[in-house]
């Protein structure tokens, strides 16, 4: 393989990330306004396990977040983005943890 096939590789690697990217994030932002429309609906309706039907969705959707931060990184350039989406990550991955654990500690209440 040549240079410029490499370069060409690269090239389009990145463009598969950037539209990976935004396609993840499209989708972790659609299923957050989903969920909090359906649990907003629940609610109203009164129905059990509003929380944790709440919870379960908002972590697949920083699931969705958190995969779209990962991808970043294939893209990032210099040390202090990558810092930042670092960051991002690791506040993501905190997120996606508590929710999980609050999910588990709602369950275990229910029984």
């Amino acid at each position: 393989m040549g240079v410029w096939e490499l370069e060409l590789l690269e090239e389009i690697l990145f463009h598969v990330a950037d539209y990976a990217i935004v396609i993840f994030e499209l989708i972790g932002m659609i299923l957050i306004i989903f969920f909090v429309v359906r649990a907003a609906v629940n609610m109203l309706r009164r129905k059990k396990r509003i929380r944790i039907d709440f919870a379960e969705g908002l972590a697949l959707s920083l699931e969705f977040l958190l995969a779209s931060e990962i991808l970043r990184t294939i893209v990032v350039r210099d040390a202090a983005d990558l810092i930042l989406v670092g960051g991002i990550v690791l506040m993501r991955l905190a997120f996606t943890l508590l929710i999980h654990w609050e999910i588990n500690c709602e369950k275990k209440g229910e029984e």
